[in-house]
């Protein structure tokens, strides 16, 4: 996922390596960070209560992206 978003970053919007590195950064942080603690609540929390609020977060987000 990270490589085709930050060759995108390079090619289309012309930063340099370093630019488009830092701009990925947070979400390596964020991920390293929540691992843990996404990993337990999968093991105590059934998979529709899971999946319900992400989905539902993930079309919130696309519909917000659109113009």
């Amino acid at each position: 996922m990270f490589l085709p978003f930050v060759l995108h970053l390079q090619t289309t919007l012309g930063l340099t390596p370093t630019q488009a590195g830092l701009l990925t950064a947070p979400m390596a942080l964020v991920a390293a960070t929540m691992g843990p603690f996404i990993g337990r609540l999968s093991d105590r929390v059934n998979a529709k209560l899971r999946c319900c609020p992400a989905c539902w977060a993930w079309s919130s987000a696309w519909r917000l992206s659109q113009p």
